[in-house]
């Protein structure tokens, strides 16, 4: 009985073990510190044939947001794209705290790395070259940039 017991508490141990570590890990765990900023989440959801990406980004404490350099997402072919949607959070008119951003992808523009270019550095927002598997209308969270 003690026995069982041990290995339940174990078991039990593991589980929250991972939660833990499911929740509280990184969107990335080295952001280029040129950015001034990193991923804190990002969401997908299919539009028939197009993809909405939405992108909640926190800036760095000591850092600030460079207004005057624009944010693109940068797609596997080198292309630039402008976000469909951009808002700025501050508290008590201070500096920019976070940025939510919402970019309207297109199917093949969803194929490869995708970066954020902000500031001056890049945040990778997808390493992998495969469009995700989600059904038209549904929306998923993507807790890391491998998705």
């Amino acid at each position: 009985m003690n026995r069982l017991r041990l290995i339940l508490w174990l078991a039990l141990l593991a589980s929250l073990g991972f939660a833990a570590w499911a929740t509280l890990r990184p969107f990335d765990w080295k952001p280029d510190p040129q950015a001034g900023c990193h991923l804190s989440s990002a969401h997908i959801r299919k539009d028939h044939s197009y993809y909405w990406l939405d992108l909640h980004v926190k800036i760095n404490a000591g850092a600030s947001h460079q207004l005057e350099i624009p944010v693109v997402m940068k797609l596997a072919d080198g292309k630039s794209l402008d976000p469909a949607d951009i808002t700025f959070v501050s508290r008590d008119k201070g500096p920019i705290e976070e940025i939510f951003l919402k970019f309207w992808l297109a199917e093949d523009q969803i194929h490869g790395p995708l970066n954020l270019k902000i500031n001056q550095g890049l945040l990778r927002v997808k390493s992998t070259h495969a469009a995700p598997a989600i059904e038209n209308g549904k929306t998923r969270a993507l807790p890391t940039h491998r998705w």
